[in-house]
């Protein structure tokens, strides 16, 4: 049985809050099943090409001329469909300016994309969580990821994965490596639809940080609805990026004591002419 999981990012952008990634685990042959399903829904009435969280929240480009409720309902429809077919959600969240306080901020030798953005790093930590977690969600095997295309992050994913999974089978503690799937690969969201339902879970999940930044705010009716999904979280608080900092400002001491010439390279910020 081959398990694949379909995942998308939120809040990209260094300057939203959080940044999301989400998605959600099935069968291989399930989610064949699921695309002919994602695509009648689709054409129900309103039709919609595809499916865009952003679009669907700011009623452009495919939702452009709708009425929330009809949004709304369409969306209802897609949980629908995925509610039928998938087997777990996941999702992984981060603070933006976490990341930057206590990890981007660190200087090093060189500067790589790895460091520049969390993308990596929360993708690393979702691809741990799933294999920690499998045997308790009843997940047999080790699953596949699949990603919406990042361009150079999915270069710099490609790049660390082995690394991180070379070390994963050299561990003898745990049977995390068994859960390791293939290399990463990169879809586009109209080709897997998949990464369409994706897109919608992991726009639900930052929307609801969003909401319960200061205080816990009630689940949004959809995502109360996927709540019924058992779940894989990753949710990446402060006390782990500082636990983090504290061991690579560490390993850098020991690193520039024996190479005392090495460069000190900080993250470049690029500042507006005035």
């Amino acid at each position: 049985m081959v398990l694949q999981a379909a995942v998308d990012d939120s809040g990209s952008d260094p300057r939203a809050l959080f940044f999301v990634l989400g998605g959600f685990i099935a069968r291989r042959d399930r989610w064949a099943a699921f695309a002919d399903s994602w695509k009648t829904a689709l054409r129900t009435p309103r039709r919609i090409d595809y499916f865009k969280f952003n679009e669907a929240m700011g009623l452009k480009n495919q939702f452009d001329g709708l009425e929330e409720t009809e949004v709304s309902k369409k969306i209802d429809l897609l949980i629908d469909v995925i509610l039928r077919h998938v087997q777990t959600r996941i999702h992984a969240t981060i603070r933006h300016d976490e990341f930057e306080r206590y990890f981007q901020s660190i200087p090093a030798p060189k500067r790589h994309t790895a460091i520049e953005n969390p993308y990596v790093l929360l993708a690393m930590q979702l691809i741990l969580a799933v294999a920690a977690w499998s045997p308790i969600r009843n997940l047999s095997g080790p699953t596949d990821f699949i990603f919406d295309e990042q361009g150079k992050y999915s270069d710099a994913l490609q790049q660390w994965y082995p690394i991180f999974k070379k070390q994963a089978e050299l561990g003898a503690r745990t049977d995390i490596a068994t859960y390791l799937g293939k290399p990463q690969k990169f879809e586009k969201d109209t080709d897997f639809m998949p990464l369409q339902a994706a897109d919608l879970y992991s726009g639900l999940v930052r929307r609801h940080c969003m909401n319960s930044k200061i205080l816990e705010a009630p689940m949004p009716i959809p995502l109360r609805r996927l709540a019924t999904i058992p779940e894989i979280p990753r949710n990446y608080m402060a006390d782990e990026p500082r636990r983090l900092n504290e061991h690579l400002q560490t390993e850098g001491t020991k690193f520039y004591a024996v190479n005392p010439h090495a460069p000190k390279l900080y993250k470049h910020v690029k500042r507006k002419k005035t």
